[in-house]
C-alpha cells in the first residue's frame, strides 16, 4: 500500500506541473492568433458553418468606422462583420463579434489538444524528476 501511495504522489504531481507549465505558453499563444487570424477567409469560412443559414455564403465585409480614444476624441478604425450571403446576393444575416469568438474557442481547442499531446511526451521525464526531488526530501 505504501509503494502505490509514493508512486501516485510524484505522477499525479508531475502530470498537473507539465499541463499547467505547457498551457501557460500554449493558451495565450492560441488567443493571440485567434485574435489575429478572425478574420482571414478560412476562419470566415469555419465559424460561417456555425452562424449562418443554409445556403447561404459566408463572406468577411471590412467598412470603416470611429471609436473614441482614451482622450475621448473620435479616430478611424476599420471594424468586420461576417455576412451570410444568399444565392441572389441578398444579405441574410450579420455578425460583428460571434464569429470571432467561436474562432478564438476553436483555438483555444486546438492549443488543449497540443497541450495534451505535450504533455503525454514530456510526462515521464518529469514523473522521474519529481519522483527524486521527492525522494530526496524525505531523506
Amino acid at each position: 500500500m505504501n509503494k502505490i501511495s509514493t508512486s501516485v504522489v510524484p505522477s499525479y504531481l508531475a502530470w498537473v506541473l507539465v499541463f499547467t507549465a505547457i498551457s501557460i505558453c500554449v493558451l495565450p499563444i492560441s488567443i493571440v492568433i485567434g485574435s489575429i487570424t478572425s478574420t482571414s477567409n478560412f476562419a470566415i469560412n469555419i465559424t460561417g458553418k456555425f452562424i449562418c443559414p443554409a445556403d447561404t455564403v459566408p463572406k468577411s465585409y471590412s467598412y470603416a468606422t470611429t471609436v473614441e480614444n482614451k482622450d475621448g476624441k473620435l479616430s478611424t478604425a476599420i471594424s468586420d462583420e461576417l455576412h451570410c450571403i444568399a444565392y441572389n446576393g441578398e444579405i441574410l444575416d450579420s455578425d460583428a463579434t460571434e464569429y470571432s469568438s467561436i474562432w478564438i474557442v476553436i483555438l483555444i481547442i486546438f492549443g488543449l489538444l497540443i497541450t495534451s499531446a505535450l504533455t503525454i511526451l514530456l510526462v515521464t521525464p518529469a514523473n522521474r524528476l519529481v519522483t527524486k526531488l521527492i525522494n530526496q526530501t524525505r531523506k
